[in-house]
């Protein structure tokens, strides 16, 4: 698959695109197979696979709490469900279920969500990484979600090209979620959840190079 520069990406069409709400993943039955040992046992999907990372943390059948708080030991990204459902086209389907599970209010595990969505912002698929980015903003709706997807990212990153590196499009997304928010906003933001595994909001608003207009909050933090 043909490498995708973030610098490349069609920043004039970056506030164009919209998700179509009607795509995202539900629950399916998953189907029944005859193993080794003649026994029938549920064989997981790409797709129920998704949504059981996202719903208790993992993508097998044990309960596992998946917190970057704790330790960020990520899987394989080569090999998680959200990888495979991309490579098979369906992205955008990914970014429409974390939309509705955010705006729905459905529950999901701590750091679940930032990390799928910064599995699609590190895709080599343009348009999967374009929306992903899009739609940081909306998908990221609590502070620490914002820490936590800026540290996903770096990790993957690293985990592919064994490099980190922001292009313009990933600090544009990082921008607009700091620089649409009020002093006030940005303020509850920095305060009510300071750290995320080393990740600091001052630290991210310096890497994303954001130049601070009307928020005096975000004037300190740039200082």
């Amino acid at each position: 698959m043909e490498e995708i520069n973030e610098g490349d990406l069609d920043l004039p069409l970056f506030d164009q695109l919209i998700l179509d709400p009607r795509t995202h993943f539900n629950i399916e039955a998953e189907p029944l197979v005859l193993d080794s040992t003649n026994d029938f046992k549920l064989q997981a999907t790409p797709t129920s696979k998704l949504l059981r990372f996202l719903h208790i943390g993992s993508e097998e059948d044990d309960l596992k709490v998946f917190n970057v708080a704790r330790s960020i030991e990520l899987p394989n990204v080569f090999e998680t469900a959200a990888f495979e459902l991309i490579k098979d086209g369906k992205g955008l389907e990914i970014l429409s279920t974390l939309v509705n599970m955010v705006k729905g209010g459905h529950q999901y595990v701590e750091g679940a969500i930032p990390y799928v969505l910064a599995v699609c912002a590190c895709s080599k698929v343009a348009k999967v990484k374009q929306e992903a980015l899009n739609h940081v903003g909306t998908i990221c709706n609590r502070p620490r979600m914002i820490l936590e997807f800026v540290a996903y990212c770096e990790a993957i990153s690293k985990s592919d090209n064994e490099k980190t590196g922001w292009g313009r499009s990933r600090k544009r997304a990082v921008q607009k979620w700091y620089g649409n928010k009020r002093s006030y906003d940005v303020a509850f933001a920095v305060t009510s959840c300071a750290t995320v595994n080393k990740w600091n909001h001052r630290d991210v608003i310096r890497l994303c190079h954001l130049n601070p207009t009307n928020s005096l909050c975000l004037k300190v933090l740039c200082m």
